[in-house]
This record gives C-alpha cells, structure tokens and sequence, in this order.
C-alpha cells in the first residue's frame, strides 16, 4: 500500500519527541492546533510512552517544571511565541531546557522574538517540519479553509469592495499554496506543476478584469436577460450576476478568444512554485532521493469551476450516500443506535476514520455490493467466534485467558458491524422512501448526456416535472434545487422564461433561486437568449459505453478523465498547460477503460441493473509500491466524496499514487447552501460564518504585507489568535511527584522511570535553514537529570 499521510505526520512527529532528549523525562507543550492534529493521527499514549510525562496545553495555565526539558510543538504564530516568552520573563526559568518545533515555517522575527525572550542558555534546539495541513484520510488532506470559495468566486462589487476581495483572495491562496508545500514536502516531492486553464470563461470572482460597462454589443444576450429577470422579481443579487456574467462574455481578447487575465487555478500554480522554490533554497538536501528510485511526481491545481456537476448528484456509493443522506458531523463523526449484549439499545457516537477497518473495505464500493459485503463479512465474524457459547462451563484457565484476550476485539468488531449496518439500512430506506431512483435516473441523464442506452434523452423535461412537483417529504427541495441546476447545466442555459417555470413548478423560495442563479459566478450560463452566441463548452465527462455500468451511477468526476488522460499522454495541453517548459510525454499507459472487468457481483438489487464499473484489475507490468508515480490533485473550493473516491479507484488501476486535496470537502447541501450566499450585494466574497478574528487581535499593528512569508504569518496569526497573553504566574517551587495512584495521575506504561544521572549529548537538526539562511539545528548538550526518581505526570488538556 502507499504510505498513508496519516501515517507519514504521525511517524515524524513520534520521531522528532523521541529523538529530544531520548534518555530523560520530558514535558511536551501543544496549541490547540496541534493538539487536535495529534489526536487525530494517533493514540496519546504513543507520546506518553517516549518518556512524556505529561502534555500541557500552551493556551491552559500551566504549572511550569524547572527540572525537566519541554518540547513546545506549536504552529508558527506571534501569540504562540509570546506564550513561549512568557515562561521565561522576570527571572523566570520554566524550563530546564527548551526545543521549540514549528509544524510550518517560521519567519525570521518569530525565531529573533525566541532567541532573545527565552535566552540561548535556555533555547537547545529551534526545528521545522512542514507538517501544516490537515489528514481526512491516507491519501486525502484539506487546507481547512472552506470560506476560500467565496474568496475565490464570490462577485466583487465597489472599487473598495474589489481591494478588500483582491487581499482576501491572495490571503487564502497563499495559505493553500503552503498547505500543497507541505504535504509535498512530507512526500519529499518536487513535481511538474499542471493548472486547469479554462477558455470558455474569463478569470472569475475578484480576478476578473472586465467591468459591466464593458460589455460589447456582440455579447448583450445575458445582459438583456437581466431585464427579463428583474420583471420577474429578480433580486439585485440575481441583475448583479448577470451582469457580471455579461462582462464575462465579452472579456476575451482577439487573439483566439482566449480569456484576458489569470485564472484562480493558474495564480495558485504560481504560488506553489514560488513557495516550493523558496523551500529548496532553504533545505538544500529537498527532495531527498528515495529508493528505489520513482518517477518524477506531477501536481494538478484545479478549482471548482472545473466540474460543476459532481457536487449536485446523488452518489450511491457508500461513504458519498452517508454523507449526503444522513446526519454525519464534518463527514467524520455519527450517533447511532447500538444494541448492547443485554438487549439494551444505547446512543453511540462513532467515529468514520482510518482507524475503521470495516469502514475502509467499503467506502468506496457501491452501497448494494457494500451491504452484500457487510452481510457476509458479519456471517463470517459471528461463525468465527461462535465457540465462545460453547465454552461456557467446564473450561481450563488457558481457555478462560483466551477468551478474555480475545473479548475486547470481539465487542470492537461487533460495534463497528453494528454501525455500518445500521448506516447502510437507513440509506436504504431514504432510498425508498425520496424515490432517488428516479431522481438519480433524471440526475445521471443531465450529467452524462446520454441515457444508459447512449442515446440523447428526449424526455427530461417530462422526467422532471412530477419530481419537481412532488411533496417535500418525498423530494426535498435541496434534490428540486438539484434536479433544475443539473437540467440548466446539460442544456447550456434556458430561456428566462423556461427559468421561470422551473422555479414556479418546484416552489423554489428566493435564496434557493438564488443558488442556481449564481452558477454564473463559477463561469457558468443560467439564462439563453435566441441573439446568444454558442461559445466554448466547458469540460464534460466523455461517456465510456461501458457495458458494466450502474444506471445509476454513469457519471465520472472531470478529475478522473484529467488523469486518465493524463497518463495516456492525451490530455489537451490548452486545457492542462504546464507551469514550466512540458515534459517528454511518456509512452501511453492502459486507462481504465482498457483494462480487465472486475468479477461478477452478487444477483442485483434495487440500486443496479449491470455490473459495477469502479472496481478494476490494475494494469499488467505494474510497477513496485515504492516506484509507483505520484500524482497530486489540489482542487481549490472543495472536492466531493466522488473525487476522494476517484483517488483509490484511479491510481489502483492505473499503477500510480494518487493523493487529493482541497480547501475542504462539500456535500451537496453544503454546496446548495454556499451557492446561496455567494451573490450577496456584490460582497460574496464575505463569507458567512467564516472563522471569526478574535477581539483582542491587534488590527492596528498589522501593515500591507510585502512577501508571501509576511501575508502567511498575518494569516497564521488572525486564524489562531485567541486571546490577550496573560502575565506569567509566579515562580513556584517543582511539586513533589504524586503518589503511585493519586486520583487523577495518568501513569506511564511500561519500562523503568528510572533515569542514569550520566550526561548525555545529541545533535538535533531540523534539516535546513529558513529564509535568512540561519542554521535551523544546533549542537544541545542535555545536563545531569539529577537524583533518580520516578516522576508520575497528569494528562493536562
């Protein structure tokens, strides 16, 4: 298997606490940040067990220990660092030694503020590890920054307004493009670069460089739809966006219509390489070479505009229809009712991750074939440890030790089979009950542009209306708002009138309106009139034909024909150009279109009528797991579980490593709900519900940044800024250790707490320098532990 991202920000950081001072006990200090990246890829007691003897929250008052060296594993902001100082002021020795690691760049002013706050007698070591972006799965990641799609799509309004989104949209590609750099740091790749270069549009949201006023005559076909749409009831929102995509229109220069300015994705390609080169300068030994050796990596920056479809369809796939049907928190966490093993039936929360074997064997795979899978598997689980019944009574103490041993596994598995089933069964009956057979039948036909026949479908419309029609406690209006996008997206526009129509017959209230209105925003026609000009098609999936398909699930993400093509040397280089000089193009390889038919499934049930297409034989002459090429996805604005899913299924079959990575995961309704407040009075790119800027952050001191690194920290700063640093407390005397097993002490597991008072001397290094080129380790020599003693620490979060 590839090595998973978890697994790949959990070993470096395991490695980087055991190799501190390794012989001694030690206190490990996290933000919150960092405190929840730690949780989410490991067990706490990993870190207790490397001499920890308790991890302290650098927000939290703490109770400092001078006779023990402490780790501050921290994200890289001011207030960080002026948590850190305070430990040191008025004489105070927090300490007795300090190693400070940064999980993302530091600048300069950071490290000057450690040095002489803290006192180079104190500071031992000061490292870096690009570690800064977020692990959902082993081989997706996010940035975390989900109100980047306003940013980056939302209408700029007034000159002021234009500034304001210009700054925001810079900040948020900015943090993007050092999210990319660390994960291909942590992957020690330096890739080809490749950007999605749309020319059926020109540069949208704050980059466009076309005003209303500019509009050629040639192109006043959506302008005059505003008129039409305002006599209806338009909104200003809804006359704003039209006009916007009326400039749009006519924004192309006379060199081959090709659009005027730069696109989201090509300005995000260029702040990767900046970033990526400014990494290489200051780590001279990036990349390392690995072995054995594999071919050279290639990221893919693309954005949502790219494939506006895949966030509106109903998926049947198994991760996908949870998410989409059933209330799951952030795609990770479900309550569920699970029955105990005395009939009992609890509320239990779940957690979706990794760590769930049974939720990663059927994440991907269609939901009948994962129930047939579910099924069985339980069968066979239940047979296997069936002997328990029958050991009751007359048993040896051997036997007893083994059916303790084997009793916690037992009820794990138990639980988890419980869940998935229960998960599975209520997707099931809101299958039945919202009638997405024949919502998905309607949706797949919009998508894929043929019916499962391959032939155009002439019957939409009449498809459409009784769904439109229909009660909300059978088609919600999120699927009506879905159904009309999807129709309005197949056709290329409809007349305002048709517009219209649709909106009256599924009782769309204004904000839902709204959401289809402001498809304009992401460079896409809503509105048709007979004067418009047919321009350049966006990117569609090109049908397959394949004989064993799901009717309902035909539709392929854009993103998985890009690699497809990609690998076959057969993608439009206009499309798809290269941030630097291209490549020779490597001979083709098999796509998944040539490869072998997975095995037959199991006898068909209300989802499928054929074979699933998803599943394939990896091409023949595969190469081995630690030479197989990296390709790189970064979708800005969001990617959806079908894409997270193309990632596994793509790189099975093709022989290569896939990893994908977004600002955030969308859902349809969260897409639905975005595209509402996008249009808002030409200030879209003001995001509701964005991270909130804490009181107390200091707006006066912050200037206009002048480098990438400066606009970075500011945005590192008002992200994590949470309050005023409180004074430090007075000095106290270290506390007696605690009793062997006073009330609240977490003891630490296995191995002697007893240490040798001989000194010892290790050299730390981070592996590079930062921008002033300083040397990011030094030579530490760790003193005397003193007395030996067992010290017993408390879990402080």
């Amino acid at each position: 298997m590839a090595p998973s991202l978890i697994d790949i920000i959990k070993t470096r950081l395991l490695e980087k606490i055991r190799t501190i001072s390794p012989s001694a006990w030690k206190v490990l200090v996290v933000d919150d940040y960092t405190r929840e990246l730690l949780e989410e890829v490991m067990n706490v007691n990993e870190i207790l067990n490397l001499n920890v003897t308790v991890i302290d929250s650098l927000q939290s008052a703490r109770r400092p220990e001078p006779s023990l060296p402490v780790i501050y594993l921290i994200t890289p902001t001011t207030q960080n660092v002026q948590r850190i100082v305070a430990d040191f002021q008025n004489g105070r020795k927090g300490y007795k030694e300090v190693h400070v690691v940064f999980i993302d760049v530091a600048p300069d002013r950071l490290v000057q503020m450690l040095s002489q706050g803290v006192g180079s007698e104190n500071l031992k070591t000061l490292q870096e590890v690009y570690l800064n972006f977020w692990p959902l799965e082993s081989q997706v990641f996010t940035s975390r920054t989900p109100w980047a799609f306003y940013s980056m799509y939302g209408p700029a309004g007034t000159v002021i307004n234009q500034e304001m989104a210009l700054d925001a949209l810079e900040d948020d590609l900015t943090v993007m493009s050092r999210t990319v750099v660390n994960v291909l740091a942590s992957l020690e790749e330096d890739p080809l670069i490749r950007y999605y270069q749309p020319n059926h549009h020109p540069p949208l949201g704050p980059l466009a460089n076309a005003k209303p006023s500019s509009t050629t005559p040639a192109h006043n076909g959506p302008s005059s739809s505003s008129s039409s749409a305002a006599a209806a009831g338009g909104t200003e929102r809804w006359r704003s966006a039209l006009a916007m995509r009326a400039g749009a229109a006519g924004s192309t220069s006379g060199r081959g219509g090709e659009p005027l300015g730069d696109c989201v994705s090509k300005k995000l390609a260029q702040s990767i390489e900046k970033e990526l080169h400014a990494h290489k300068q200051e780590n001279e030994d990036f990349p390392k070479p690995s072995d054995p050796p594999r071919p050279q990596s290639v990221l893919f920056v693309v954005d949502r505009s790219m494939d506006p479809v895949a966030p509106f369809l109903h998926e049947f796939t198994y991760q996908a229809m949870v998410n989409d049907l059933l209330p799951v928190d952030d795609g990770k966490t479900y309550k569920y009712q699970f029955q105990s093993s005395l009939g009992h039936f609890d509320t239990k929360e779940a957690k979706l991750s990794d760590s769930d074997s049974v939720w990663t064997d059927v994440r991907h795979m269609h939901m009948r074939d994962a129930i047939d899978k579910l099924m069985g598997d339980f069968n066979g689980f239940l047979k296997e440890h069936g002997g328990f019944s029958a050991k009751q009574g007359a048993v040896t103490l051997n036997d007893m030790k083994d059916m303790l041993a084997s009793l916690p596994q037992y009820q794990e598995m138990r639980e988890k089979f419980s869940l998935h089933l229960s998960m599975a069964q209520s997707c099931m009956d809101l299958f039945e009950t919202k009638k997405l057979s024949d919502t998905g039948m309607v949706e797949q036909n919009c998508a894929t542009g043929v019916t499962p026949e391959g032939k155009t479908p002439k019957s939409l419309v009449d498809d459409m209306v009784p769904l439109l029609g229909n009660n909300e406690a059978v088609v919600t209006r999120i699927d009506k708002v879905r159904i009309v996008a999807l129709y309005i997206l197949y056709k290329d526009g409809v007349p305002d009138e048709d517009r219209r129509r649709l909106f009256q017959h599924a009782k769309l209230s204004i904000s839902e309106q709204d959401a289809v209105n402001n498809l304009v925003h992401l460079g896409l026609r809503v509105v048709k009139n007979p004067g418009d000009r047919e321009g350049k098609k966006r990117l569609k999936q090109k049908p397959t034909g394949a004989e064993d398909e799901y009717e309902l699930s035909r539709f392929k993400p854009v993103v998985r024909s890009m690699l497809e093509e990609h690998v076959s040397g057969k993608l439009d280089p206009s499309h798809f150009p290269y941030l630097r000089n291209a490549p020779n193009e490597p001979a083709p390889s098999s796509s998944l279109r040539g490869s072998a038919s997975s095995p037959a499934p199991s006898a068909a049930g209300s989802l499928r009528s054929q074979r699933p297409n998803w599943a394939r034989a990896a091409p023949s002459g595969v190469q081995r797991e630690g030479t197989k090429q990296r390709l790189i996805i970064f979708v800005a604005g969001g990617i959806t579980y079908s894409e997270m899913r193309t990632a596994y299924q793509v790189g099975l079959a093709l022989g290569k490593e896939v990893i994908i990575g977004s600002t955030h995961v969308i859902t349809p309704e969260s897409f639905v709900t975005d595209l509402k407040a996008i249009g808002r009075s030409g200030v879209g790119a003001n995001p509701p519900n964005i991270y909130p800027l804490h009181p107390s952050f200091p707006l006066a001191s912050v200037r206009p940044p002048k480098t990438p690194r400066e606009r970075y920290q500011i945005a590192l700063d008002k992200r994590y800024w949470t309050t005023v640093v409180p004074p430090p407390p007075p000095p106290q005397a270290a506390a007696p250790p605690p009793p062997p097993h006073s009330h609240g002490s977490k003891l630490l597991g296995g191995g002697s707490s007893s240490k040798s008072s001989t000194p010892t001397t290790t050299t730390s290094s981070s592996g590079g320098t930062n921008g002033s080129g300083k040397k990011e380790g030094k030579e530490s020599k760790y003193g005397e532990d003193g007395e030996k003693k067992k010290k017993k620490g408390f879990l402080r979060f």
